[in-house]
Parts: C-alpha cells; structure tokens; sequence
C-alpha cells in the first residue's frame, strides 16, 4: 500500500523517480540497521525482537493517520469479491517449496521430505496460476505479466533478494559462532553497510533522473557482485577492515542502486488502479526471493560443510568454506540477473509516468 500511495501521491515525474529509489533504498536500510538494532536487543533478551514491530507499527498508525490522504481505485476494479482462494493457494504453495528446500538441509534431495513439499508446492503453485486466468477479480491478473519491463525488474528481484538476505545471515553466522563476536559487534559490524547504502541511494536517485533505470540497475547488481566476491575472501580468525568491510562497502552502493532501479522498473507504464498491484508483485517478489534464496544458498552452504567435516575437516574450516561457497553462488546470480537487466529490460525513461485511470 505505501509504495503503492509513492505512485500515485508524486506526479511531478522527476520527484516521483527520486521517490520511488528512495523507498526502495530506504527498505534496505531498515533492513541494514536491523541486526544493529537486534545487537542490543538481545543483550537483554533474544525474546525481545518480536516485539519490535510493536513501536513500528503504533509509530505508522499515527503517522499515516495524521499524514496520508485518502486513494482509492476506481469504483469498477473493487466491485468484486476478494480473491480468497488465490490468496490461499499462492501462499500454500510458496510454503510448500520453501519448506520442502529447508528439509533438503537435513536431508536428500531425493526423500520424501524434500520431494513431497516440493512438489506438492509446485501443484499448488499451478492450480493457483490456473485459478487466476479464469476468474474475472483475480489476486494478480495475469495480463500485468504482459510488460516486459515489470515481468524482467521482478525476476531479477528474486534473484537480487536471494542474494541480499543470505548474505547477512551467513555473514552474521561466521562473526558470531565463527569468530565468537558478540550479537553487538556484529550489529555494529554493519554499520558501514548502511552508511554505503544510504550513499548509494543519494547517488542513484540523481543518476536514474539522468541516465534512466537500466543502466543505474545494471551497474547496481554487478556493483552487489563484486562485493560479496570480495566478501568471500574471509578466513578464519581473519581482518574484518581487510576482508570483510571492501565487500561489504561495494554490497552497499549496489544495493542502493538496485532498490532504486527495481523501485521505477516495476511500476513501468502501469495504471493508476495497478499502481497498488505493481507495489505488491514487488514486495512479494522481495519476500519470495529472500525465503527461496536463504532456504537454497544455506543449505548448499550447510551440506557442503558436512561433507566435509565427514572427510577430516576442521569444523570451523568446513563452515567457512560453506559460507564461502554460497557467497560465490550468490555472485553468479547477481550477474544472471545483470544480463538479463541488459538484454531484456525495456528502455524505462528518466521520467515515468504512471498511466493515469
């Protein structure tokens, strides 16, 4: 909904490409400064981070009560009923093949545990894509997947998110049960993360107005590349200013141009009633890319350590290499996605417009 009210809410087409890269650089800013926040937290008690939505959530109320003015869509596209049903199956189904990829950590890919919830999730998945080319009022119409455009910006988001969220919770991983760094040290240790990305923010927001979304998402993804190869260079009881924080520097600007690139790229040429409809697509495909990625790149990180823990090697070592392994993966994904940018990315102009109903 609120990135969703960024569409509507800025007509001027300059301020509504800086506004559009600042929300998205924003959500990764808040998550930057999550495992900070989460470093003090649970010093008093690991308990306490569920109630961190709590002040967040009284906080929006207010604001948004106070602040935001009323948009609706036209009156013709909210005559119909909910889409219960598709809601269901989407969610079932993305459950099912999380799970079933999670279980694949534990166990072989060939197992009923792993293979039952992975298919299962993949029928569910096409029941419900079936389910939404048939009713008139669907979830996601699946005539929004029809713009190039939106359809490339959310499937390189997929692959961006796997990336994002595993590595800040391999990296997390290996400074705390690797290092033995206390939650705090480690919060802190992303501290230069979110100062980059802020600056990668400021930076793309003045590039996109100027040079347009493709280029800035393209520089972003490989920019994010090559700071978690860099990344993948840590040791055992390795320098934090020599091997980490270079990657972690580069990971920040990349992120601060792709947020802003994904941002403008998936609200292309979409309606005024669609504007709602784009701003979900894209935190769902941020969600999802996050949930697959983590349940893919652990688990390849956590099977290769074991094996070779069976074969001698030093717990800590195998670990490492885990992480190691998962971070080179991730950077192999990050340039798919930098391609597909570049060969499937329609022209997105400095200034978008969102089609007016």
């Amino acid at each position: 909904a609120a990135f969703g009210l960024i569409a509507l809410l800025f007509t001027e087409k300059n301020e509504r490409v800086k506004a559009l890269g600042i929300f998205g650089g924003v959500a990764g800013l808040g998550g930057t400064f999550g495992p900070i926040i989460s470093g003090l937290v649970v010093e008093v008690s690991w308990r306490w981070i569920f109630f961190v939505n709590v002040p967040v959530a009284v906080f929006a109320v207010i604001a948004v009560v106070r602040l935001v003015s009323e948009s609706r869509a036209d009156k013709s596209v909210t005559e119909g009923r909910p889409d219960v049903l598709g809601a269901v199956l989407a969610t079932a189904g993305l459950s099912g093949v999380v799970y079933g990829l999670i279980e694949a950590g534990t166990h072989d890919w060939g197992s009923g545990h792993v293979l039952v919830p992975l298919l299962l999730g993949l029928a569910v998945l096409v029941a419900f894509v079936a389910l939404e080319s048939r009713i008139s009022e669907p979830l996601v119409p699946l005539r929004f997947f029809q713009n190039r455009t939106r359809v490339t910006a959310n499937i390189v988001t997929l692959f961006f998110s796997s990336v994002f969220f595993t590595m800040f919770f391999l990296l997390t991983l290996y400074w705390e049960q690797g290092e033995g760094w206390s939650a705090i040290k480690t919060g802190l240790a992303y501290l230069p993360f979110g100062i980059g990305i802020g600056a990668g923010i400021g930076i793309s927001a003045a590039l996109v107005a100027k040079i347009g979304v493709k280029p800035v998402l393209t520089a972003g993804l490989v920019l994010m590349s090559i700071g978690i190869l860099l990344v993948s260079r840590i040791t055992v009881g390795g320098s934090y200013l020599s091997e980490a924080l270079p990657g972690l520097l580069f990971m920040a600007v990349g992120s601060g141009f792709a947020f802003s690139g994904f941002g403008n790229a998936s609200v292309h040429q979409v309606s005024g009633d669609d504007a709602s409809l784009a701003s979900g697509v894209q935190n769902a495909a941020q969600a999802i890319g996050g949930a697959v990625g983590l349940a893919v790149l652990a688990t390849l990180a956590l099977r290769h350590a074991q094996h070779l823990v069976a074969t001698g090697t030093d717990p800590g070592q195998a670990a490492l290499s885990g992480y190691v392994l998962a971070f080179r993966i991730g950077a192999v994904v990050l340039v798919a996605g930098a391609i597909l940018v570049a060969v499937l990315l329609e022209k997105v102009e400095a200034n978008p417009d969102v089609v007016a109903h």
